[in-house]
């Protein structure tokens, strides 16, 4: 049956009913998330308006709800990260094919290259699946709290929180409403616990972010005030340990934002102090200890900071080294090496190294912190004088952020928009550096020059307005490119503040001129 008239049977039914309705199964790592019609599926539903809800086997519902009492819901939210139409498996080659072709006329179907379409869509999907996912956690929870009267305070927390996920004030709401639950709960309680008071931390920390109002300000106040109350009054304990950890946690914030450098320090410190000496759990305290390593007072003892990253990732990776909580200890370690010496700056590379291969078990190579590591290693491997390894990192680093090339082999400069204008310049300008040295391909630097005249061009034929455009890179860039091919840009663009140095300094963003 040729495509097009299976396409047409296939969409029939969802025009028809305006729903769809898929199988989680199992509920934890959805066989459908690889599928490509299952995905495609989902994209059609979104295109035409039609709603889209999950359904999972009776019997695994006991399943969910074991998860949701024992912090299980990641493995899912892992494989959310995962979907990749272009990844996505078909029992028929040719569907599979004439599926991206339908998604991406311009794409390639044998190419690894990614696709700004796919890209584009995976996310449309995910966003859809989480959204009908959290319906039917909510359904079990309201059904299962209506039935039992009483619930734990772990497994309330677990339910906002995954309530939480798709963003957005409506779910962030609902969220809500399971935190005042469990307040209630607790106000007919004889006795605090220690999840409770966990409970009221997570519940301000999500009003922080969403609620800016005067009513919201004074709600978290309340929350706050109630969990100090409370860990006040409890035993000085293993027990009670995490609970205290995350108020002092809590409260080492707020002296931030009220720029009291002295107070968040103390805070900080007595917070490590406590956690070590009871115990908790390994990525509570590494959580800790990063946010110390990024405390005013700290970060000008560097050997400290050294000393608590390093503990962090020790922490972090005698547990789930797949986790992109790990890959961010790594990130940040780095950064603080790569100001080192040379030795400490070859140990900075490999942590940026493990930080990739992290992101690549997780099948997250898309995500811009992918680009990041990336990009910040092509500084590191420039600097130590390995200039091929360097191109190859600022290749990486551009693919992530422009996504896809176009049909002359240039990668696409006219789409570049606010949150990778930097990033793309500091990419840019690491490439045309490692083709000044002769790393690469023979053409490597004439294909940097065509990126930024690409770029240019596109804007122009736009805009009509090759000044803006000039703006989005960082100047050094520009300069470069006019100092090593005049002839690229106009007169009118080359001033005398033409870049000298070679070297990157220890922020990544070049040495000052």
């Amino acid at each position: 049956v040729p495509f097009s008239d299976f396409e047409k049977k296939f969409k029939g039914p969802i025009l028809q009913t305006k729903k769809v309705l898929a199988l989680f199964e199992p509920w934890d790592e959805p066989a459908l998330l690889t599928r490509a019609w299952c995905l495609y599926e989902a994209s059609i539903a979104g295109k035409h308006g039609a709603t889209y809800e999950v359904a999972i086997p009776k019997e695994q519902e006991t399943s969910l709800w074991a998860a949701l009492s024992a912090d299980g819901m990641q493995p899912l939210l892992d494989a959310f990260d995962r979907v990749d139409v272009q990844k996505a498996q078909a029992s028929s080659e040719d569907d599979r094919r004439n599926i991206l072709k339908h998604i991406d006329p311009i794409i390639d179907p044998d190419s690894a290259a990614p696709s700004a379409a796919c890209q584009e869509l995976n996310v449309t999907i995910v966003k859809r699946m989480r959204e009908a996912f959290c319906r039917i956690t909510e359904s079990i929870y309201q059904r299962r709290r209506d039935l039992a009267g009483w619930l734990p305070y772990k497994l309330l927390d677990n339910v906002a929180w995954v309530l939480s996920t798709p963003g957005g004030s409506e779910w962030h709401g609902r969220a809500h409403g399971v935190y005042e639950y469990g307040r209630a709960q607790q106000a007919r309680d004889l006795m605090p616990s220690h999840d409770f008071v966990w409970l009221l931390m997570q519940y301000d920390l999500s009003l922080r972010k969403t609620v800016k109002d005067a009513a919201g300000k004074a709600l978290c106040a309340d929350i706050r005030q109630q969990a100090e109350d409370i860990v006040a009054a409890a035993p000085d304990d293993a027990q009670w340990a995490p609970a205290r950890v995350q108020v002092l946690r809590t409260q080492s914030h707020l002296a931030h934002l009220r720029r009291d450098d002295i107070a968040q320090h103390d805070l900080l410190m007595q917070a490590i102090r406590l956690g070590r000496r009871h115990h908790i759990g390994p990525v509570l305290l590494a959580g800790i200890l990063r946010n110390a390593a990024n405390c005013y007072l700290i970060r000008k003892r560097r050997l400290d900071r050294l000393d608590m990253l390093r503990e962090a990732e020790q922490l972090l990776r005698g547990g789930n080294r797949a986790s992109s909580g790990y890959a961010a200890c790594c990130e940040q370690l780095a950064t603080v090496l790569s100001a080192g010496n040379d030795d400490e700056k070859r140990e900075a590379s490999d942590f940026y190294r493990t930080a990739e291969e992290v992101f690549c078990r997780l099948a997250m190579e898309h995500h811009n912190s992918f680009g990041r590591f990336q990009e910040n290693n092509g500084k590191l491997l420039y600097d130590r004088g390995l200039f091929r390894e360097s191109q190859e990192r600022f290749m990486g680093a551009l693919r992530v952020y422009l996504v896809g090339r176009g049909d002359n082999g240039v990668f696409d400069l006219g789409n570049v928009v606010d949150r990778t204008r930097v990033k793309v310049g500091f990419s840019l300008e690491g490439l045309a550096r490692c083709a000044l040295k002769g790393a690469g391909r023979a053409d490597g630097l004439a294909e940097a020059l065509s990126f930024v005249s690409t770029g240019l061009r596109q804007q122009n034929e736009r805009e009509g307005n090759r000044q803006d455009y000039l703006e989005l890179l960082p100047c050094r860039m520009v300069e470069l490119a006019a100092e090593l091919d005049p002839q690229r840009l106009d007169n009118g663009q080359q001033n005398d503040r033409r870049g000298k140095g070679q070297q990157y300094d220890s922020a990544g963003k070049g040495q000052q001129y």
